[in-house]
């Protein structure tokens, strides 16, 4: 995944502005950490397309899979773990609803 100055955010509210990397190498894993509030979401929300922005993104290789799951899905039974990240990987996005 490469980034180039991608602005990205909620109505007139910028929660991500000017971020560019380069993740690498190919086929490895990538973590993206950081505190509360700092625009992790929105950032993988932009790379997915759910969220507007500006700037570039480019996906190498489209069949790498990117995962995301939100704070606060809400799940109405117990479940374990595995299941749960099993859920996500059953979505075409990658996202759940």
């Amino acid at each position: 995944i490469k980034i180039s100055q991608l602005t990205a955010g909620y109505g007139s509210q910028t929660i991500v502005s000017r971020l560019s990397f380069l993740a690498s190498p190919q086929n490895s894993p990538v973590v993206l950490a950081g505190r509360n509030g700092s625009g992790k979401s929105t950032l993988l929300k932009a790379i997915l397309g759910e969220v507007a922005h500006t700037g570039h993104i480019e996906i190498e290789n489209k069949n790498q899979g990117i995962g995301w799951f939100p704070q606060n899905y809400k799940v109405s039974m117990s479940i374990p773990v595995v299941d749960f990240v099993a859920m996500g990987a059953a979505q075409p996005s990658g996202i759940f609803p």
